[in-house]
């Protein structure tokens, strides 16, 4: 089993190929939890993000944040998977905490200037696998998600992959 291990924003590296660009100033209101290898959280020296709790929860993952100097803060909860990506524009903000979830390989993508209001979720996947009981198939795999520029998200609202309608399961 692969360690976890939760840091502090600031620059950092492990022996496991994790780590953390970032040439901001050190702050212990951001955490970044690592479990797995060859993860990559960079950060952008003019984010602010209160409250950020990024979880590697395996390896090769990658999470970008962009600046916001001049807007509201971005805050939530965001988990990067096996293989998977979170990126997050420029100049994004939230009311209130929001949950990103991406694994499996696939990626949420957002962009510039892009404003979420409370209790908004963002899930490229359900957290848990459904099989066709006839063919043994999985018909939830997770799906990539973007999210253009200059996008306001409204109160709980909540953004998920594309979903396969019954005749493609």
């Amino acid at each position: 089993m692969d360690p976890v291990i939760t840091v502090s924003l600031a620059p950092y590296e492990d022996d496991e190929g994790n780590r953390i660009e970032y040439d901001g100033p050190v702050t212990d209101t951001i955490k970044v939890t690592f479990r797995g290898k060859n993860n990559v959280a960079r950060i952008h020296a003019k984010a602010s993000a209160p409250g950020l709790k990024v979880d590697f929860n395996s390896s090769n993952g990658t999470f970008v944040l962009g600046a916001n100097p001049v807007r509201r803060p971005f805050s939530g909860g965001v988990r990067v998977g096996e293989d998977a990506t979170v990126e997050i524009g420029d100049n994004v903000s939230s009311t209130s905490g929001i949950t990103i979830s991406a694994v499996e390989g696939v990626s949420v993508i957002i962009g510039n200037d892009v404003m979420f209001a409370s209790q908004n979720q963002v899930r490229a996947d359900d957290g848990h696998p459904i099989f066709d009981v006839r063919s043994g198939e999985r018909v939830n795999r997770a799906r990539t998600i973007r999210i253009g520029n200059h996008v306001w998200v409204g109160f709980g609202a909540m953004i998920l992959g594309e979903l396969r309608s019954a005749r493609e399961v």
